[in-house]
């Protein structure tokens, strides 16, 4: 399947269809997360999004992937940085209050 080949509990694909672990579904931080990549396909397009997504992957990895940090920070993950907002391709893609 394809959540073991990347290693994932949940993947969100460029046309919007997410598969998540059956023993991940009622995990509202992983729902919450997943649902911030749609958010982001649909602020970018799916080609942008895809492209873009595979780029930073390569070239900051998983964890600092401006589209991972993001998420993370959107729905409250992580906390938001004044070096965050600083960040153009970070912060683009940053919720407002």
């Amino acid at each position: 399947m394809l959540l073991d080949v990347v290693g994932a509990d949940a993947i969100v694909l460029p046309w919007r269809i997410c598969y998540i672990r059956a023993h991940c579904a009622d995990d509202a931080h992983l729902r919450a997360h997943e649902h911030e990549h749609f958010r982001q396909i649909a602020h970018d397009g799916a080609l942008k999004f895809s492209l873009l997504y595979l780029w930073y992957g390569l070239r900051y990895g998983y964890r600092q992937n401006p589209y991972e940090r993001a998420a993370r920070i959107n729905c409250g993950e992580d906390a938001c940085t004044a070096g965050d907002l600083a960040e153009p391709r970070l912060a683009r893609l940053l919720r407002t209050p």
